[in-house]
């Protein structure tokens, strides 16, 4: 299986997503920057894409990283279906990608920044495997 990228959702990708794939056990954040300053889109435990966002200091909230995988064989999966790579799990989301269904992973955005491509969580999201 090869890995083609590593990333955090977007705004518009995670408002795409159906209902049920933004549940997770907590809130987790997105890659673009909220309306309010200092600030960074999430989606809540309940699923809600809050695009105001949340201060870039919140240290509760967690990381789902989304893995592009080139030779997956998404001919024979369903949006939704559970995949374990490495020990950790992950769902179907179409398109050859895989949004991390595991355990939070909690990390504060950035103590500098709510710029995605300069924060501390692009370096830990770029290493995830």
């Amino acid at each position: 299986m090869e890995i083609a990228n590593i990333s955090l959702l977007t705004l518009i990708e995670a408002f795409q997503l159906p209902d049920e794939m933004r549940h997770y056990k907590d809130y987790w954040w997105l890659q673009c920057p909220g309306y309010l300053p200092d600030c960074v889109a999430v989606v809540d435990k309940d699923g809600f894409v809050l695009d105001c966002g949340i201060n870039i200091n919140e240290g509760k909230v967690a990381i789902r990283p989304v893995l592009t995988v080139s030779d997956i064989g998404s001919s024979e999966l369903n949006v939704g279906d559970r995949i374990i790579i490495q020990k950790k799990s992950y769902v179907y989301i179409g398109n050859n990608r895989l949004l991390y269904n595991d355990e939070p992973i909690y990390h504060r955005f950035d103590l500098e920044s709510d710029d995605y491509e300069k924060s501390e969580i692009k370096q830990i999201v770029d290493n995830w495997l």
